[in-house]
């Protein structure tokens, strides 16, 4: 499995997080910012240069802002609930965000 790291120690607002993560995953430049539009490019094979499977690893994330940090944990928490529905239909697509 694609391991992509990114290194949160340096940011401060959500377009930080965004900026790493839509850079590292190739996305377009119209790619949205939100947990929802996210999901909507990760689980499919046909949006971002790096296709699945794949886990995205948020590391020195302890000293991030707060609103950054519950905005990251949602989009997690998203991405669980979207895959365990998904893994319910037959559907799932093994893609992850998680903080470490």
């Amino acid at each position: 499995m694609n391991v992509i790291t990114l290194d949160a120690s340096a940011w401060k607002t959500l377009d930080d997080f965004y900026d790493a993560l839509l850079s590292a995953l190739g996305a377009p430049d119209w790619h949205g910012r939100s947990g929802v539009a996210l999901i909507d490019t990760m689980l499919h094979s046909d949006v971002n240069k790096v296709v699945p499977p794949y886990r995205v690893e948020v590391r020195n994330s302890v000293d991030l802002p707060s609103e950054v940090k519950c905005h990251i944990v949602d989009v997690v928490d998203l991405f669980h609930e979207v895959r365990t529905r998904r893994r319910e239909r037959g559907a799932d697509v093994d893609v992850s965000i998680v903080l470490v």
